[in-house]
């Protein structure tokens, strides 16, 4: 399975391809550089909060709609994670004593 940065990456790219926008359309949109938009899709770099803001405005979709690829985490996936990590925390604390 792709990490999330992937999956928002293609979902940007497929919304600016889906209504012809070009990266540096986009960019201008959003007051970021062109490169910029083009690293987002690649999944090269995160993205701040003000500019996915920004971004769903240039593309006139709401923000969660760049989330769409990306699964949901079920209650129950983040209870057994929690749980696996503070395992591994009561391990290593108790291998320093």
């Amino acid at each position: 399975m792709p990490s999330a940065l992937v999956l928002f990456g293609r979902q940007l790219r497929a919304l600016r391809e889906d209504r012809s926008i070009s990266q540096e359309k986009l960019a201008e949109l959003c007051g970021v550089h062109r490169n910029y938009i083009g690293r987002v899709e690649r999944a090269e770099t995160n993205m701040k909060f003000d500019r996915l803001i920004k971004l769903s405005a240039g593309l006139k979709v709401r923000p969660e709609q760049l989330f769409k690829l990306i699964p949901k985490q079920t209650l129950a996936d983040a209870i057994e994670l929690e749980k696996q990590i503070k395992e591994l925390q009561k391990k290593a604390t108790s291998r320093k004593r």
